[in-house]
């Protein structure tokens, strides 16, 4: 897929579980989403989450990631209290990173 595609899939998958209601959304700026994710480009969304979705929660934190050569990530969180979710989406946003290559992988073999 086109690298420069992602962003609109973004989009479009926030808009689709908002089920077309308003989904604010950002995307990270290259240098941040580097560091926070070691991703080449981030977004985020919140929206009120569409029935056909899910029903025992309300709202929706989507966060998605593209790493160029990597993979394409999106972690969808659910709640119903947003000053209750805050706290675990940003220990969750701790953990959501593409995994750095080992020093091995960066390195050329010996002979090379």
């Amino acid at each position: 897929m086109p690298e420069h595609l992602f962003p609109q899939l973004f989009q479009s998958l926030a808009e689709s579980l908002s089920g077309g209601r308003h989904s604010p959304h950002r995307e990270y700026p290259a240098a941040e989403a580097m560091a926070l994710f070691n991703a080449e480009w981030a977004g985020a969304s919140t929206f009120d989450v569409v029935d056909d979705f899910q029903t025992e929660y309300k709202h929706g934190f989507m966060v998605a990631m593209h790493g160029s050569g990597k993979a394409d990530a999106y972690t969808v969180m659910l709640f119903n209290d947003y000053g209750t979710a805050r706290p675990l989406i940003d220990q969750a946003l701790t953990c959501l990173v593409f995994r750095p290559p080992a020093e091995a992988e960066l390195e050329p073999a010996a002979g090379e």
